[in-house]
């Protein structure tokens, strides 16, 4: 694809700020290498990079901050303008201009320039949920999931009937990747999720059987759960939940069995070892010990972090 099609700025940095424009398609060329690729800039390009930024803060740009959508905020007819084009880049193939589509929404969700929510809110949630599932690139997809999770945090309540649909789209794209960052930002989307969205939903999708690819990624989902809620919340479900964890306990994978005694951990340490007796009672002697183990040290390092 050519690089001229690679980055849709504003008129104004089109027409007025040329230095600006080149550092703006630099930047998010780099930003593209570096998320696909986990590359890291060389000291050069560092310098390169501070020596255009240097040369466009002339008299008319010094004024706007690169990237910065703050001015869409009370602009409302260009807010609209803006957001309806890096949609459809994100509805469009794979590739660089779909990565700058989901850069730049995740830029206005950073900066709260995105303020039309009753008008795009599903668009763009079809948008990324199709990236998720069709686009063959990584890059692509952890941009997705960022923008996913801000989209959460920003407006849980109108993402409340997606639910499963949500959290399964961002299991099937960790799943489905070969890049062993992609877990890391699948982990932090469906902490956000786990802990924004209603509660008897996020239970439903862990109570169901899963392959065995997807259990890790639902039990670290689970244990984001008992850590970031409280005991009053987590009581009621704890039936549904930790029979979930004592049978991962006895998955063939190592991995699987590891994230399950980091669940039952969380599950004690937020409900105690007398709410959990009932359900650790089935483990034999030696993986109760394990994770009297680990409860004890937590338990030690949280008394630490406290002295």
């Amino acid at each position: 694809m050519a690089r001229s099609k690679l980055i849709s700025r504003s008129n104004f940095l089109e027409k007025r700020c040329p230095k600006l424009r080149l550092f703006y398609r630099f930047t998010v060329t780099v930003n593209y290498c570096i998320t696909r690729f986990d590359c890291v800039l060389p000291v050069d390009s560092c310098r390169f990079t501070a020596g255009l930024e240097a040369e466009a803060s002339g008299k008319q740009c010094q004024l706007w901050t690169l990237n910065s959508t703050t001015h869409l905020i009370d602009d409302v007819n260009e807010q609209s303008k803006y957001v309806a084009s890096k949609i459809a880049q994100i509805s469009g193939e794979s590739g660089p201009e779909q990565y700058e589509g989901l850069y730049s929404i995740q830029t206005m969700l950073c900066e709260g320039s995105f303020t039309l929510w009753e008008q795009n809110f599903a668009k763009l949630l079809i948008a990324v949920f199709h990236v998720l599932s069709k686009s063959d690139s990584d890059a692509n997809k952890k941009v997705a999931l960022r923008v996913l999770t801000k989209m959460c945090t920003s407006q849980a309540s109108r993402l409340f009937d997606s639910t499963e649909m949500a959290i399964c789209k961002v299991l099937d794209a960790a799943v489905n990747s070969a890049e062993g960052t992609m877990n890391v930002t699948a982990d932090d989307c469906l902490k956000t999720l786990a802990t924004h969205l209603p509660l008897a939903k996020v239970v439903n999708i862990c109570k169901e059987k899963i392959q065995e690819a997807k259990a890790s990624l639902v039990l670290k989902m689970m244990t984001r759960l008992f850590e970031g809620l409280q005991a009053d919340e987590l009581s009621p479900i704890i039936e549904d939940l930790a029979p979930c964890a004592i049978q991962a306990y006895d998955s063939p994978s190592s991995v699987v069995r590891k994230t399950a005694v980091y669940c039952l951990v969380a599950m004690v340490n937020k409900l105690g070892m007398q709410t959990m007796n009932s359900h650790l009672q089935r483990l034999s002697a030696g993986k109760m010990n394990l994770v009297q183990v680990y409860v004890n040290r937590a338990m030690s390092s949280s008394t630490h972090s406290h002295v």
